[in-house]
């Protein structure tokens, strides 16, 4: 009983306290941050999901109108960076280089539509980080056929509650280099 006394003097002078009401009230407290914690997982998948098809749809346009590069930028973090092969070169560049040679193309009448969507998917997060893995197929210049298919990996950081992608990188399907089979079905 002494030692106890001593230990809540000790807490006392520290700022705890050593009411038995006030520890019940910090194990609720903790049991309703884990239960948050929890319905987060749960959500964090599709969020993650919806941040990467966002960027799918801001990048799609049909031909005669063009991308909304302010509001494909704000899909981004502020030090995003976009990697890409051309050839046997890996192409490294901060995302708003990229969007810029992205914009020029469409001006040029070089990419005059393009509509990108996702077949497969695979997300992997920790707290405020996540990785997520996406087949992609694209048509580009024409609704006709697909023109490419290729792997994105992006990476996303959760910020002020929302999912934004700091980096992707992504190579396209060759002859030489086929899609994985376990990649192209969900």
């Amino acid at each position: 009983m002494f030692k106890k006394a001593i230990f809540c003097l000790i807490l006392l002078g520290s700022g705890f306290a050593c009411d038995n009401n006030k520890t019940e009230k910090t194990e609720k407290s903790l049991s309703e941050i884990n239960k948050e914690r929890d319905q987060e997982i749960k959500r964090s998948p599709k969020a993650i999901q919806d941040a990467v098809l966002e960027s799918y749809r801001a990048f799609s346009f049909k031909e005669g109108s063009k991308p909304d590069y302010k509001d494909l930028r704000s899909k981004f973090t502020s030090a995003a960076q976009v990697a890409f092969k051309r050839g046997d070169s890996l192409m490294s560049l901060p995302v708003d280089e990229y969007l810029k040679s992205h914009q020029e193309n469409v001006e040029q009448g070089n990419l005059r539509a393009l509509e990108e969507r996702q077949v497969f998917s695979k997300t992997e997060f920790f707290g405020n980080i996540a990785h997520h893995l996406s087949t992609y197929e694209a048509r580009i210049n024409s609704e006709d056929s697909i023109a490419e298919r290729g792997i994105i990996s992006y990476q996303l950081l959760k910020k002020d509650d929302k999912w934004l992608i700091h980096s992707m990188i992504w190579d396209s399907e060759k002859e030489n280099l086929p899609i994985p089979e376990e990649y192209l079905k969900n």
